[in-house]
């Protein structure tokens, strides 16, 4: 089963109010806090559109999603769209500064918060009025299906990406474009039958293909928290939820090898598909699934935010892995893909250029950014409603008509499955008053992890990484932010004057320390901890009092230092108290009452 061809140029809520009707009593979404049918779903939605229209109309306007729960999140979409509305997902826990951004460049008049979007919103100092939905999802309001039918051109949503100009940049896409890419997916064959992860560290913020993937193809969607439940525990997790699809960053899957190294094999896991994309896939990413799951197909494919999904390839069980190269795969329907050079020709196979993405369902153009500099750089019209956009990507077509990704051409990067652009994380550098000079570069010596590196000239010697670290905190997303933070007097120059980016010195030779106030670990426990912080972050020396994310640590560093610490204190660290606590002598106390209640369990204590 799949989405119908003539449903492209129809909406999202009737499409899945089409399978409200046809699967009404199955499950569309499990959650930690919830299990809602696809009858459940689609009533909430309509109270949340109805309320909507009661309160605005049905002219087409933006609404912000401030929403931590996906069951709240999923159902508020939803209700937005049969209002013949458009969403805006918004990050609770980003910084409040990113927030008030992407509110102040949407101008709302309503927006749609949980208790945690609430305090977010509160936060940033959010004065449009707020829907709790909370209130909606319990029972209250209308539940009749509303009369209004978005037009197929209509905006579904804006999703805000990193910024070359150094501010975020929103990319709306219609209700056909959105169908369209769902279309595309199922060249994975979503059926009715299947249970799809939904494990993005966002949930649906982060993840707008994969729920549309499934729930508009009658399956259910399974959510999974690794900041809040880690990562050891999916295993099992997969098993009990009979999860039959697994789709996510390879980033996320490489901390559920390395959890599982060294375990026996799990039996129960019936996953007949295993996608990875968002970033670049190694050999040794397929070889790890392959071992993990080897009954499962393997997927990976190139998407991105502006165009949706552009290539893909399926690998059988029984199918050869591919040993150095990772093809992305053939052609999908309406979409047409070439390499071009600086200029937009045209370059025969196997030459390595810029890819370039053809559709007409592709985005118009950036929120309130037509005819920018940098849309019409990137995007080229085209006869019979195709347009060009010209991805930033470099690749090559091989022998086989696939697709090889080779990464960048600008400065945009992955970290993490996420966009990043180094001329943002640099602009915030530079509105820091200490700050004369910054360059920021990703840190490739590990292709599979790709960091930044920023290489700063600061006015007040008293600034150091932790404080460099704070600043970016109140402005950027975890992501965006560099692990490492190199001083220098001056940046070296080539002799027209311009930042000589390779004469920067390696960061090994540079990596800022925790600075001044250093207090050494006074007792076993904060001495190991002390220890596997050391060694997971490079430095020379942790102290008690030392912040985990200040001396560039990360949540999927986190991941790895919970695992470390399962193992040499026979405890599990749930990955938000690393947040929490994330301290020495924190975690260290943490550690020591789980173990108190563990003893106390098997009548040790």
């Amino acid at each position: 089963m799949s989405i119908r061809p003539e449903a492209v140029e129809g909406s999202i809520s009737s499409e899945f109010e089409r399978q409200a009707d046809v699967h009404g009593a199955r499950a569309a979404l499990q959650t930690p806090a919830h299990r809602l049918t696809y009858e459940q779903v689609d009533r909430a939605a309509n109270r949340v559109a109805n309320e909507l229209l009661a309160r605005r109309g049905d002219a087409s306007e933006p609404i912000p999603l401030i929403v931590a729960e996906p069951a709240l999140m999923l159902v508020a979409a939803l209700g937005v769209l049969k209002a013949g509305k458009f969403y805006v997902p918004v990050n609770p826990h980003f910084p409040p500064a990113r927030i008030r951004f992407m509110l102040d460049d949407v101008a709302p008049a309503l927006v749609l918060c949980d208790g945690v979007g609430q305090t977010a919103a509160t936060a940033a100092g959010e004065g449009a009025l707020n829907v709790q939905l909370e209130d909606l999802l319990s029972g209250r309001g209308a539940e009749t299906r509303p009369a209004t039918t978005p037009d197929p051109h209509r905006l579904a949503y804006i999703l805000y990406t990193s910024g070359s100009t150094g501010r975020p940049k929103g990319v709306p896409q219609a209700h056909r474009n959105v169908l369209n890419n769902v279309m595309r997916h199922n060249g994975l064959n979503i059926v009715p039958e299947d249970r799809v992860t939904l494990l993005s560290a966002d949930g649906f913020v982060g993840s707008v293909s994969n729920p549309y993937m499934a729930l508009l193809n009658g399956a259910s969607l399974a959510s999974y928290s690794f900041r809040h439940d880690g990562v050891h525990g999916i295993r099992d997790w997969l098993a009990q939820e009979r999860i039959t699809v697994y789709y996510s960053f390879p980033s996320f899957f490489r901390q559920i090898v390395a959890a599982a190294s060294g375990l026996p094999h799990r039996p129960g896991l019936g996953l007949r598909l295993l996608y990875l994309g968002g970033e670049s896939v190694f050999p040794s990413d397929l070889a790890a699934a392959r071992s993990l799951f080897p009954g499962a197909t393997l997927a990976v494919g190139l998407n991105s935010t502006e165009t949706g999904l552009t290539r893909l390839r399926l690998i059988a069980p029984d199918e050869q892995l591919p040993e150095n190269v990772v093809s992305v795969g053939g052609p999908v329907p309406d979409v047409e893909v070439s390499i071009v050079d600086e200029d937009g020709r045209r370059l025969e196979d196997g030459h390595d250029g810029e890819i370039a993405v053809a559709s007409p369902y592709t985005f118009a153009s950036y929120w309130r950014q037509e005819g920018s500099p940098e849309y019409e750089a990137r995007t080229v019209g085209r006869p019979a409603g195709w347009r060009v956009f010209r991805t930033g990507d470099r690749g090559y077509i091989d022998d086989r008509g696939e697709l090889v990704h080779l990464g960048r051409r600008d400065t945009m990067v992955k970290v993490r499955g996420y966009r990043v652009e180094l001329s943002e994380v640099e602009s915030a550098l530079s509105a820091i008053p200490e700050v004369e000079e910054a360059v920021v570069v990703p840190d490739t010596r590990t292709p599979e992890a790709v960091e930044l590196v920023a290489y700063v000239v600061v006015g007040d010697r008293h600034l150091d990484g932790r404080g460099l670290h704070r600043a970016l905190a109140a402005v950027l997303p975890e992501a965006m932010i560099p692990s490492v933070f190199v001083l220098l007097d001056a940046l070296p120059r080539t002799e027209n004057g311009k930042v000589d980016r390779r004469a920067l010195p390696a960061p090994s030779t540079g990596r800022v320390e925790a600075g001044g106030g250093y207090v050494p670990p006074r007792n076993p426990v904060e001495e190991q901890v002390a220890r596997i912080w050391s060694k997971e972050l490079s430095a020379a020396r942790v102290g008690v009092g030392d912040n985990f994310f200040e001396l560039g640590g990360h949540s999927i560093m986190a991941v790895r230092v919970i695992s470390t610490i399962r193992k040499e204190f026979g405890v599990s660290v749930p990955l938000r108290v690393v947040f929490e606590t994330p301290t020495v002598d924190a975690l260290a106390q943490q550690i020591v009452r789980l173990q108190v209640e563990r003893d106390a369990r098997s009548g040790r204590a």
